[in-house]
């Protein structure tokens, strides 16, 4: 009886296994997509990104002094994307969550 419930057993996690390998190989696919597809690098001076802003228009990136300066000179628009950016100074934001990760690593 033992052997039998101990095979039962065994059955149940391999089954589970199955069910779960693949999600959690698609859990982590998405993971490295999210690891490729960010950046720590400036697309306007392509080092690393220093006081980090973020246009909220469309989600860009860039260390405070570029985009500043960025914006000033490209006639208000994404120096990545060229999205037009209205009212610049009120669509750029300090993003100290990412000043934090880029220090700690």
């Amino acid at each position: 009886m033992y052997k039998v419930n101990k095979h039962r057993q065994i059955e149940n996690e391999s089954q589970r296994l199955k069910i779960l390998r693949p999600k959690v190989q698609s859990a982590i696919q998405k993971l490295e997509k999210i690891v490729d597809d960010t950046s720590f690098e400036c697309p306007v001076c392509l080092d690393t990104i220093k006081d980090a802003h973020i246009l909220h228009t469309c989600l860009h990136r860039f260390c405070g002094a570029c985009i500043k300066e960025s914006l000033r000179k490209c006639n208000d628009e994404c120096p990545k994307c060229r999205e037009p950016i209205p009212a610049p100074d009120r669509q750029l934001t300090k993003d100290q969550n990412f000043d934090s990760l880029v220090s700690s690593l």
